[in-house]
């Protein structure tokens, strides 16, 4: 079984220092945090006489309080940033499909949803290649991206509502009227 060490990354100006839990005298320093494993390796494989692949080694960064905050809510920002584009492009997916479905041409699909018609088209010819795609995207229901479902004769039309305005999709900017 391979023998496993800690190796301790610490800021100590412009360098990393570095340290080996359980490894007396087992001190290396690395300008950038991805030379850190090698250099341990190197002063472990000296200190130990043994074959640099022999051990496995996991490099723990230590840093300031702050520094492990702000990298945190970075993460989680992240992450919320990378589930919502997964969502947007499902909710992208599945209203392409329905529009299409519903006999809009890919123009004008692509210009209610603010899309180029080579997209809208991309996105339809993979729903129409792909079962996979079309079962990821399922039904309406109860609102796909976590919004309440609207029907569809609500969504855009260029047709006066009572008010004699314009219907505009929710976060679409307003067309200047023809005067």
């Amino acid at each position: 079984m391979n023998k496993h060490y800690t190796a301790r990354a610490t800021r100590s100006g412009k360098w990393w220092a570095i340290t080996v839990d359980g490894l007396r005298g087992a001190h290396s320093q690395a300008k950038r945090l991805d030379q850190v494993e090698n250099n341990a390796r190197e002063v472990i494989s000296l200190l130990t006489d043994s074959d640099p692949d022999s051990f496995t080694v996991e490099v723990v960064q230590e840093m300031p309080a702050e520094w492990s905050k702000i990298i945190a809510e970075f993460m989680a920002l992240s992450n919320q940033a990378t589930e919502m584009a997964m969502r947007v492009t499902q909710a992208q997916r599945f209203t392409v499909g329905r529009l299409v479905q519903e006999g809009l041409t890919v123009r004008d699909v692509g210009e209610l949803m603010h899309l180029s018609h080579q997209r809208v088209a991309q996105i339809a010819q993979l729903l129409e290649d792909t079962d996979q795609v079309r079962d990821e995207i399922g039904e309406f229901g109860g609102g796909l991206w976590g919004l309440p479902a609207a029907p569809l004769s609500h969504v855009a039309h260029d047709a006066p509502n009572p008010a004699g305005q314009p219907i505009q999709a929710p976060g679409t900017p307003e067309r200047a009227s023809a005067s």
